[in-house]
């Protein structure tokens, strides 16, 4: 029986005033449980944004987003490999992100799943993704998109990969590799999945 789970995203940014959810943009998978709308919660320069809703990707899903958002050269994700946009994804719902410029930006957040992890995307006509780095133009001027650490103490050791939910067949492979060739691949794969840094 599909059930509702509580889906956290951050996006970091001392540009942002505030941010608000565009009311009825928030799709789910067929069959899956939803309880919208998105709250959003400011701390700071850090905003959460918690989406209840089930997990089970989908193509339609996916499309939806990438369509909403401009098409592949116009998405993000901290942790997607080598993916330029989601195949499948739970659920989306778009945001609109309100500047101390005075500026307004429509974005979208996605939420789907790789290597074992809910790894979250952004996607919007104002973004560019170009190899991997992003910017989002909002009127004369243009902000970075990264990925980041919402908590001090991350992984950067063999021994404590473990603790960090990885499958353990993907533990295995890293550790067969080697401590100086594997600090790159721990770095990626236990970096939030769902935190976006959004700064000049």
């Amino acid at each position: 029986m599909p059930t509702i789970r509580d889906n956290y995203a951050y996006i970091s940014s001392e540009e942002i005033e505030d941010i608000s959810c565009m009311s009825g943009s928030w799709t789910v998978s067929k069959g899956q449980p939803m309880d919208p709308p998105p709250t959003i919660k400011r701390e700071g320069g850090q905003f959460l944004i918690l989406f209840q809703a089930g997990r089970h990707k989908t193509t339609e899903v996916a499309n939806k987003f990438s369509n909403d958002s401009g098409g592949r050269g116009h998405l993000f994700s901290p942790f997607s490999i080598m993916d330029e946009e989601p195949s499948q994804l739970n659920f989306c719902f778009g945001l609109r992100i309100h500047w101390k410029s005075g500026e307004t930006s429509e974005v979208y957040l996605g939420q789907g799943s790789t290597m074992g992890r809910n790894n979250w995307w952004i996607g919007s006509s104002a973004i560019t993704n170009k190899n991997g780095s992003a910017t989002l133009q909002a009127g004369e001027n243009a902000f970075l998109i990264t990925g980041y650490d919402t908590q001090k103490g991350s992984t950067s050791s063999l021994e404590d990969v473990d603790a960090q939910g990885i499958p353990p067949a993907l533990v295995w492979i890293i550790k067969e590799v080697g401590q100086k060739v594997a600090e790159g691949v721990i770095k990626l794969i236990t970096a939030n999945v769902n935190s976006f840094r959004i700064s000049k």
